[in-house]
């Protein structure tokens, strides 16, 4: 859960702790996750904000009513202060940590594939045989850890 945010919180050696990154005072985590998404590919506050704005005139659906873009960017840089210093929010760390992901992700296919336990990546999530669970959640931390000095939140479902 959050495993972008995260991310870009442990690169710069913070934790974020056990909390959802996307949970903000008005409530709505898809939107907010979006916004934040956007926040890691573009280059300011406006350009975050134009292409949300974008995203809901083509999903006019996802958009409750009173919904505040403006309010949705100030409570998330007032949630998220260590990112609004220019090193996450704006900063087009987007691809990078993109890159970063997937580096781990081969890693931990890599330490599987060793032991002879056949894996599957579907995104961020992985399929092993379901014995094979706790070894794969195990690899899972170990790499994390070993790389960013934090563990990462797992979402584990059989």
């Amino acid at each position: 859960q959050g495993c972008f945010a995260r991310l870009a919180y442990h690169r710069l050696g913070k934790d974020f702790g056990s909390e959802d990154p996307y949970d903000i005072p008005s409530g709505n985590r898809e939107l907010a996750k979006k916004a934040m998404l956007f926040a890691f590919n573009l280059h300011n506050r406006m350009a975050t904000s134009a292409a949300l704005r974008k995203y809901l005139n083509a999903h006019p659906e996802k958009e409750p009513k009173g919904f505040s873009i403006t309010q949705t960017m100030n409570e998330l840089e007032k949630r998220h202060p260590a990112m609004k210093l220019g090193v996450g929010f704006y900063n087009q760390i987007g691809l990078q940590l993109q890159f970063e992901e997937s580096e781990l992700c081969a890693a931990i296919m890599k330490n599987l594939t060793e032991q002879g336990i056949p894996v599957l990546s579907v995104h961020d999530s992985f399929v092993v045989p379901h014995d094979q669970g706790d070894e794969l959640e195990r690899q899972m931390v170990d790499c994390y850890t070993s790389r960013y000095g934090f563990e990462p939140k797992l979402q584990v479902s059989a």
